[in-house]
């Protein structure tokens, strides 16, 4: 299997009083997944179609930034709204019969952030706390990532 991905997205970051901001986007996102024809499928294998889906969302986040100890940190909040605007059909092929599986296409969601940056100006280290959460019509999930980086 193969995903190409092609994703546009348009911001600005509006500065606000006491060093905060506001940082409105938008954008759209195309995923099309390619799915090999291999000849290594067993009797028990179900084959699946190749397939597209193109998603738009708007949102915005919101923070501020602060430096200690030579320390930047970025906390910040972001919300999402997103919806799949378009998308081929998802079957399964059993046997010459076709079996259509549910999609979220046309089905709007959310999703919140909530992230604090750091950035050591004099090292050239950087790491992120992200927590985030997507709901809406038949989904809800949480999840959480940590990452640094060094800079030689």
């Amino acid at each position: 299997m193969q995903n190409y991905n092609a994703v546009s997205n348009i911001g600005y970051k509006i500065d606000l009083p006491s060093k905060y901001y506001i940082e409105p986007t938008a954008g759209v996102e195309y995923v099309s997944t390619q799915f090999s024809e291999s000849n290594a499928l067993t009797a028990f294998a179900i084959p699946l179609q190749d397939g597209h889906a193109v998603r738009g969302r708007v949102g915005a986040r919101f923070g501020t930034e602060w430096v200690t100890n030579n320390i930047r940190v970025e906390p910040s909040l972001t919300g999402y709204a997103y919806e799949i605007l378009e998308a081929s059909n998802a079957t399964l092929f059993t046997g010459g019969t076709g079996i259509i599986l549910p999609t979220d296409k046309g089905k709007l969601r959310g999703e919140l952030q909530a992230s604090v940056n750091f950035f050591n100006l004099g090292t050239g280290t950087s790491g992120f706390i992200r927590a985030d959460t997507r709901f809406g019509q038949d989904l809800i999930a949480a999840g959480a990532k940590v990452g640094v980086r060094q800079q030689w």
